[in-house]
């Protein structure tokens, strides 16, 4: 999956990257949703639990009812994947990929 780089960050001397399919930019685009909404609805979760998914391999549906988006991210190693970005926060969630509400 072709991605574009976003940004990195550092968590406890380990490197991650966050990076958006051209997918994910495309519909952040056609919806009208900023990219910093997206990106602050990752960070939203918390050290914690990225660390959590990221060690379990699962996709993750971020419910973020504040600004009514879905953000849907999943992970390869470090890097952080903005799968889609859909303009609801009442989405569906497909079998299997874990959601949180922030």
């Amino acid at each position: 999956m072709k991605s574009k780089l976003i940004t990195t960050f550092n968590i406890q001397d380990r490197t991650y990257s966050i990076r958006a399919t051209s997918h994910a930019i495309k519909r952040m685009q056609q919806r009208g949703i900023d990219l910093e909404v997206a990106i602050g609805s990752l960070f939203c979760l918390g050290v914690k639990q990225l660390k959590e998914y990221q060690s379990k391999d699962q996709d993750i549906a971020i419910i973020n009812e504040d600004h009514n988006v879905t953000v849907i991210i999943s992970f390869d190693n470090n890097r952080i994947i903005l799968v889609t970005v859909i303009n609801k926060s009442n989405a569906w969630v497909e079998s299997g990929t874990s959601t949180r509400r922030i």
